[in-house]
């Protein structure tokens, strides 16, 4: 794996860059995994320190691409742990789905995770085993019949994005499971994890962390969209 990945290094924790296909942790299967690729760069670094601990407090799906905090230490992950479920973490996602989105809603549903076929499935309203999802939305762009979206997820259900878009009939970009058109045969659908805004689990500074999308095509016309709204203030 290339350090390039690294985008944030810190003693307590590492912000990466994960790409869309590659799955975050280890499965029986022996996929390629990013836990196991940032393992392997820190012992070809040398020595590992006594209290070193790789963990993740949080994981994006596989075919989702973006920003994935790992956790260094026990301190660390016991905190970031603690801030994702206390909803003290700000996360924003960018999104190019099929359609002419709204500009603007708050998305409410009800999810539920269908653990046969490894999807979630929706209703309405929560309640009968339905749990509340809300996801906020914004319209940045329209360009042949696919919309670029901003997302903020006030909840943290099991593929909550992908399952609310498909609810409004605007599923993301190449994620079949959800209806959408197959564009290409890879596990990556246009879905990224662009933003993270979190307190330092020892200082408490407040720490920002930004990236650009992959180079998959469907990224492509709304490229100076994303770098304009990801400009720093």
């Amino acid at each position: 794996m290339e350090e390039s990945r690294i985008l944030l290094e810190d003693p307590w924790f590492l912000v990466m860059f994960k790409p869309s296909g590659l799955q975050v942790e280890p499965d029986k299967n022996g996929h390629p995994n990013l836990m196991e690729q940032v393992e392997a760069i820190y012992r070809a670094k040398g020595t590992l320190p006594g209290n070193f601990m790789l963990r993740v407090p949080h994981r994006i799906d596989r075919p989702t691409s973006g920003l994935q905090i790992i956790s260094l230490r026990k301190a660390a992950l016991l905190h970031f742990m603690q801030a994702f479920e206390q909803r003290d973490i700000v996360k924003e996602y960018l999104a190019v789905v099929e359609g002419e989105a709204p500009e603007a809603a708050m998305l409410m549903h009800g999810l539920r995770k269908d653990p046969v076929h490894f999807r979630a499935e929706w209703s309405d309203r929560a309640g009968n085993g339905f749990k509340e999802a809300r996801l906020k939305t914004e319209r940045l762009g329209v360009d042949n019949n696919r919309s670029l979206l901003r997302l903020t997820p006030e909840t943290g259900r099991y593929h909550q994005i992908r399952a609310q878009l498909s609810a409004i009939g605007h599923p993301v970009i190449n994620d079949p499971l959800y209806g959408a058109v197959r564009v290409d045969d890879t596990a990556r659908i246009g879905l990224l994890a662009s933003l993270l805004r979190f307190r330092h689990p020892r200082t408490q500074e407040l720490i920002t962390c930004t990236t650009d999308p992959g180079e998959e095509t469907w990224w492509d016309p709304f490229r100076q969209t994303i770098a304009e709204i990801s400009k720093p203030l």
